[in-house]
């Protein structure tokens, strides 16, 4: 560091390796003449400082010994005056060598004077100030580039990069991975003709998470699944820009997932497919949905690999009921990707009275068969008599007079449910029961 005030005063090496407690590495000028102003002082990689000393001209120290810096070059912008004009400052103001520019890449420094005006010097002695430029944010299993910044044109580097796939190098700007998370000291050495600079940077590598995914891995259409995630700090999950740990989504398609985790800047994705199972299509029938108390039916069950009757909880695709009042059964039927869906279906029982009597003595009315699909035979008498039709709500729906011994009766399209049989026989009325299924 310089002090312009008063003149005479020495350039100050200091130690600030320690920030509370800097102390002083030397005390030099390059001259004793109480005349000397140093100023502008520049370093050039730890090894050169380069000093702008008005009249006195520009000098260039070697400071690679901080505690005695020697005179490594020296130009005289201003030979007007100074140190080397018998040390005959000509003017008590400041004039001459104000200050210089030695960062360009080519190694030229460019000095101003006052009076003179611009000189550009050539440094062929100076050895490379070492520099490099990483990037600020490095992740593990990631290529990154460690970048040449150095200056006074090296023409040779070597790389020490610990923890990295290809630990040592000779390129300019190596690219390389590192293969876990951690803090790394990298050393860039740089050569040219003139010497050899070095420098050293601690690298902080983060960790690129490695994220896992979790839960079900199949639904059914209409439910919902949890998926789970672990291994980083946060989370986007798409599609949805769902974020956290578990989700719950519901989709009606099989879906494939894509979860992004994130820990500082590093990030890594994982996939989740999640299945999604069509509802088997059950259905139910039966043999018969009208029967009488006493008789079987059989219920059926289809779409599905497995199936369960109710009421009671009875398995299989088919099986035989005798019910004796009017019930619904349903049927609940799982398919081989355990999706479930049901079916229902209602049979009706009739207690059916008098139906299988007509063959007593005191009436020959027989109605066969009963119950029917709708084509019956009606046997009666050697007397004359009348047949008349009802449905379930009084409405005639069929009449046939004069009937002797046997009559056919055709109801194939009426619907299916319970009618009444009138017959008149000799006036005498005879009610029955009939039943078309």
């Amino acid at each position: 560091m310089c002090d312009e005030v008063p003149t005479g005063l020495r350039i100050k090496s200091l130690d600030v390796s320690n920030l509370s407690n800097i102390t002083m590495n030397a005390l030099f000028r390059p001259n004793s003449n109480t005349g000397f102003v140093g100023h502008n002082p520049y370093v050039i990689g730890n090894k050169y400082a380069l000093i702008s000393c008005y009249q006195d001209g520009l000098y260039m120290y070697d400071i690679s010994s901080p505690a005695t810096p020697t005179i490594a070059g020296y130009f005289d912008t201003h030979p007007q005056g100074g140190a080397s004009a018998s040390n005959n400052y000509g003017s008590s103001s400041y004039n001459g060598n104000w200050g210089a520019y030695p960062y360009f890449k080519s190694g030229l420094i460019i000095a101003n004077d006052m009076q003179n005006g611009v000189f550009i010097l050539g440094a062929t002695a100076f050895a490379p100030a070492a520099n490099f430029n990483n990037a600020a944010t490095i992740c593990s299993g990631v290529t990154t580039t460690f970048t040449d910044v150095s200056t006074n044109t090296p023409t040779s580097w070597s790389w020490n990069i610990p923890g990295a796939s290809v630990p040592t190098s000779t390129l300019q700007n190596p690219s390389v991975t590192f293969t876990a998370g951690g803090v790394y000291n990298a050393t860039l050495i740089a050569t040219n003709a003139s010497g050899t600079n070095s420098v050293v940077k601690s690298i902080t590598v983060t960790a690129t998470p490695t994220v896992i995914t979790g839960g079900v891995s199949s639904i059914c259409v209409g439910s919902s699944a949890t998926l789970t995630t672990s291994g980083a700090s946060t989370y986007t999950w798409n599609p949805g820009a769902l974020t956290g740990t578990n989700i719950v989504v519901s989709p009606t398609t099989t879906i494939t997932y894509t979860v992004v985790g994130l820990t500082g800047s590093c990030s890594n994705t994982n996939t989740k497919i999640l299945t999604v199972n069509a509802l088997p299509v059950v259905n139910a029938s039966s043999s018969t949905s009208l029967m009488c108390v006493g008789q079987t039916l059989t219920l059926t069950g289809t779409g599905a690999a497995t199936y369960t009757w109710m009421p009671g909880n009875i398995t299989g695709n088919t099986i035989a009921l005798s019910p004796t009042v009017s019930t619904t059964y349903s049927v609940i039927g799982t398919s081989t990707s355990n999706c479930i869906n049901s079916s229902a279906i209602s049979v009706s029982v009739s207690a059916c009275t008098g139906i299988s009597s007509l063959t007593n003595a005191e009436n020959q009315f027989m109605i066969l068969p009963n119950p029917n699909s709708g084509q019956f035979v009606i046997v009666g008498s050697s007397d004359a008599f009348d047949i008349s039709v009802y449905n379930s709500i009084g409405q005639l729906i069929k009449f046939i007079p004069q009937n002797k011994a046997r009559v056919n009766v055709d109801l194939s399209n009426s619907a299916k449910g319970i009618y009444y049989v009138v017959i008149n026989s000799q006036g005498k009325r005879i009610n029955r029961k009939l039943i078309i299924d």
